[in-house]
């Protein structure tokens, strides 16, 4: 392809996407909507560090505080006392609404990363949203 139709393309996807998302922007900021995008390599070396980041998808909001191995049992909400997800202590690494988790595998095979919770706020406005994700990953 050359630059021109690239340029062509990419304008037309952009332009779909923004008739498609008029008048749907409410829906977009709903608690069920929210997001994120989580970078890890597929493949990991045993003994070796590697850092996983996750982010919001949409950057209307930003992640305040994460969380893992959080009390299950219990409902999850926002604290708005100590500004945290209750009935969770371990709190991950977040910097510049980005979550940091360094691993080192010392195991070979598929590794599943479980239950991290995301406290989410909005940049413009004072909503939050909680997610739940996981991650995959391999080590050999």
């Amino acid at each position: 392809m050359t630059t021109n139709k690239i340029h062509r393309y990419v304008f037309s996807v952009l332009v779909i996407f923004l008739l498609s998302c008029s008048g749907k922007q409410q829906k977009r900021n709903s608690i069920e909507k929210l997001e994120v995008n989580i970078l890890v390599e597929d493949t990991i070396r045993k003994n070796e560090k590697t850092l996983i980041k996750i982010f919001s998808k949409y950057t209307e909001w930003g992640i305040a505080k994460a969380y893992f191995d959080c009390d299950i049992t219990s409902n999850q909400y926002v604290d708005t006392i100590h500004w945290g997800i209750a009935a969770c202590d371990k709190e991950l690494f977040v910097r510049n609404d980005t979550v940091l988790i360094q691993l080192t595998p010392t195991s070979k095979g598929g590794k599943k990363f479980e239950a991290v919770k995301i406290l989410l706020r909005g940049k413009t406005t004072n909503a939050y949203g909680i997610i739940d994700t996981t991650f995959h990953y391999s080590v050999w």
